[in-house]
């Protein structure tokens, strides 16, 4: 009886690191043994992409094959050893997966990171509170596991923008994002004074958004991110309910650049962006014994006729200047 080898697989979607250490570790074994790939293939009954697949990490590996590939190579049970140790991880929805491992890897290496943000404070900005609400929110299904490895991804990115001469960060938040209860008051009250700590940044620059600024510059409903990478080149990153993108074409880039300059020019300026997450910050000191904000019928007013008095700044993208160290 001639055994068939199965199909030529599809090109799967790209995974997380692990896989791709798992594969290292194959591709390791077989240089060892000093066969080819089709050899191998052949060995396993497979078809010579799929060991490719496996070694480049396109493929997740599984139990099966880490066993059978480890009788063909007789590895002794190596390549099992390897999966158990990352096999936890592969049933984890990681932010690296697909669309996001572009701008993870390309945010790694930019110079100055412009960010607007409309529904959340940036991921950048975050503290461990606040996102671990904004995660048990959107994924009440996940396990406590799954939930820590996000936040590990976050924070690591996190990482090079707090590190000593990390990239400029600019990130406008409008008000409504600010004022918006995620998780607890106490959680938002933490949260805007880690805002202002971090705004003490050189490298770090948070501006307000004020109400009312949607309807005299366009204000984008989505939010958008503006990376310059260190060749000069600016790549736009944007994100919809379930997936993001790059925007790629040239005459979208320039609309993309002109909106974020318009919004800017709107914005408060840093000194008036603090000023005003005090405000906000001092309402959430008044918290009730039930967790809700005790808020007069008449503070939002005084606060808003301030606000008129509060400056804008022009939008400084096309213009990059560092600031000062303290």
């Amino acid at each position: 009886m001639v055994t068939r080898k199965p199909p030529a697989p599809a090109p799967p979607r790209p995974l997380p690191a692990q896989p791709k250490i798992w594969g290292t570790v194959l591709k390791d074994l077989r240089e060892a043994a000093e066969i080819s790939q089709s050899e191998l293939a052949d060995r396993a009954v497979a078809h010579p992409s799929t060991i490719s697949y496996l070694e480049s990490g396109r493929t997740a590996p599984s139990r099966d094959w880490a066993e059978l590939l480890d009788t063909a190579l007789g590895s002794k049970g190596q390549l099992v050893t390897a999966y158990e140790l990352i096999a936890p991880y592969l049933a984890i929805p990681h932010p690296d997966w697909d669309w996001f491992d572009e701008f993870r890897k390309a945010e790694a290496l930019a110079e100055r990171i412009h960010e607007l943000q409309t529904g959340r404070i940036s991921g950048l900005l975050q503290t461990e509170e606040y996102m671990r609400a904004l995660f048990t929110a959107r994924n009440w299904r996940e396990s406590d596991e799954q939930l820590a490895e996000r936040m590990r991804a976050r924070l690591g990115r996190q990482n090079r923008i707090l590190a000593a001469g990390g990239p400029m960060l600019v990130s406008l938040l409008d008000e409504g994002t600010l004022r918006r209860v995620v998780g607890s008051p106490l959680i938002m009250r933490e949260q805007l004074a880690h805002l202002l700590e971090l705004g003490r940044r050189p490298n770090i620059a948070v501006q307000v958004v004020p109400f009312g600024t949607g309807e005299s510059s366009h204000m984008p409903m989505a939010g958008m991110v503006v990376l310059e990478m260190p060749n000069g080149r600016r790549r736009i990153y944007s994100e919809s309910l379930a997936k993001g993108h790059f925007i790629e074409d040239n005459g979208q880039l320039g609309q993309f650049i002109d909106a974020y300059d318009q919004t800017r020019a709107q914005a408060l300026t840093e000194r008036d962006s603090a000023e005003l997450i005090c405000h906000l910050l001092k309402e959430f000191d008044h918290v009730s014994a039930s967790g809700s904000v005790e808020r007069g019928v008449g503070e939002e007013q005084p606060l808003r006729r301030q606000q008129r008095k509060l400056h804008r700044m022009g939008p400084r993208l096309r213009a990059h200047r560092r600031r000062p160290r303290a």
